[in-house]
C-alpha cells in the first residue's frame, strides 16, 4: 500500500504517513484508498461531519455500513485481512474506523499520521463493531 521508497502518487493513492485532513485525508478516506488499490472495490466516499463535535453529535459508521456492503461479523467469526472495525476512540460512540491486516490494523487517528501497528489489547478494547466486505 506504500511504495518501497516511501513515494507514492497522491493522485491515485494515499497511504502511510499521511498527515490527517478531515474527509480529504481521514479514516474513512484511507479505507476506500485500501479498497481501491488492494481490492480494486469503490466505496462510497459518504458525505462526514465537517467538525468533530458534528460527528459526535451523528456518527457516520453504523449507519453507513450496510449501505457500503459490508456486514457485522458474529461473534465466532474470526478476523480477515479487510476487515473493518469500527473504534470507540476516547468517545462513547463508534467514531473511528481502521482495517485488520495480518494482525495489524491500519487506520488514521486525528492526532497522528495515518500507519499500520499491531492490533493491541488497547485498540481491541476501543473496538465496539468488525465488520466484513460482502457486496
Amino acid at each position: 500500500f506504500q511504495a518501497e521508497d516511501g513515494i507514492r502518487d497522491s493522485s491515485t493513492s494515499r497511504g502511510l504517513g499521511d498527515v490527517y485532513k478531515r474527509q480529504v485525508t481521514d479514516c474513512w478516506s484511507l479505507v476506500r484508498d485500501w479498497y481501491k488499490e488492494e481490492r480494486n472495490i469503490e466505496l462510497r466516499d459518504w458525505q462526514r461531519p465537517t467538525t468533530p463535535e458534528e460527528f459526535i453529535k451523528n456518527p457516520m459508521f453504523e449507519r453507513c455500513a450496510e449501505a457500503t456492503g459490508f456486514r457485522e461479523l458474529e461473534p465466532n467469526e474470526k478476523l480477515e485481512n479487510g476487515d473493518l472495525l469500527f473504534m470507540s476512540i476516547m468517545d462513547a460512540g463508534l467514531n473511528h474506523v481502521a482495517i485488520f491486516i495480518d494482525g495489524d490494523v491500519l487506520h488514521h487517528l486525528s492526532s497522528r499520521l495515518s500507519c499500520k501497528e499491531p492490533y493491541s489489547p488497547w485498540l481491541l478494547k476501543c473496538t465496539g463493531k468488525r465488520l466484513r466486505y460482502v457486496a
